[in-house]
């Protein structure tokens, strides 16, 4: 618990000096200084500034992932079921500086394909509520929808991201509704043009 505390107090710091001095300033003597733990501490548990961004990224999957079981939007197949739609976009809104610095060349390189994949499993989630069985079709259908749907709402994140946010999410998941009512995976020669034509 201590140790979980510490790590929150160093990456708490690092994100409020990012208000303050452009990221790729920020050093582990800063971060330290403003978090009032010794380089020792830092080392412990990071061994680089860039491990302790991907940890800030990791939180902001797991709060994703927290969001999406305790209200999925992905979880029942009634229409206009909005509060976990809600729920997730003013989640994004509030935490838009942070998820932008991860974005950036400054955060975690690898950040936007983690989200990608967490979004494509919740997807999953979501067809096994409606007993559809995985296909290779599928897998691609999956990912194009997780891909496009977050590229959405990274696009959106420099304006007031709440309603283009909210139309990712219901597209998505009327195609998810198109995908669990016919109980058997869409042809992808078909309809990845129709997808396409919803998500942009």
């Amino acid at each position: 618990m201590k140790a979980e505390s510490t790590k929150r107090k160093m990456k708490d710091s690092y994100l409020e000096m990012t208000h303050q001095m452009p990221a790729h300033k920020i050093s582990i003597t800063n971060v330290v200084a403003q978090a009032k733990v010794s380089r020792g501490t830092f080392y412990t548990h990071y061994e680089n500034l860039r491990d302790m961004i991907a940890d800030i990224g990791n939180d902001i999957l797991q709060d994703f992932r927290q969001i999406a079981e305790s209200c999925s939007p992905y979880a029942s197949l009634r229409p206009g079921d909005r509060p976990g739609f809600e729920r997730m976009a003013w989640y994004i809104q509030e935490n838009c500086s942070t998820i932008q610095l991860l974005l950036s060349p400054d955060g975690d390189p690898e950040f936007f394909q983690k989200w990608v994949e967490q979004f494509q499993q919740m997807l999953y989630r979501r067809l096994e509520d409606g007993n559809v069985h995985a296909s290779p079709d599928l897998d691609r259908i999956l990912y194009f929808l997780a891909q496009n749907s977050v590229r959405m709402i990274v696009d959106a994140l420099p304006q007031q991201p709440i309603p283009i946010i909210l139309q990712a999410l219901e597209v998505t998941d009327l195609i998810m509704q198109s995908l669990t009512c016919s109980h058997r995976p869409l042809s992808i020669n078909d309809h990845i043009l129709e997808a396409s034509r919803y998500l942009y």
